[in-house]
């Protein structure tokens, strides 16, 4: 198995719709992408949060998975429409158990 974490930091500009707007297409893509085994998103509010306000976890079956995922259309068309015109700064992390 393989987890995927991202922390993502909004633009200082951005909408506050925008961040819910993010979280909704995030939550639609396990119906739509099966190599997604759990995909859980949120709000951050710990406060070592570092000013990255949303947090995205997916659970895969491995690195083949994980590649398919980022390729998917469904996931470059959340990228491209609502993340990165939102979002300034982003780490992700992932790692096999």
């Amino acid at each position: 198995m393989l987890h995927h974490v991202v922390l993502m930091q909004t633009r200082a500009g951005a909408q506050p719709e925008a961040r819910e707007q993010i979280l909704k297409q995030l939550r639609s893509l396990p119906a739509l992408i099966p190599e997604i085994e759990d995909l859980s998103c949120g709000l951050n509010f710990a406060d070592r949060s570092g000013g990255f306000d949303l947090v995205l976890s997916v659970r895969l079956a491995g690195k083949k998975a994980l590649q398919t995922y980022r390729d998917h259309p469904e996931h470059v068309r959340v990228l491209e429409t609502w993340i990165r015109p939102n979002v300034e700064q982003v780490v992700a992390g992932d790692y096999e158990y």
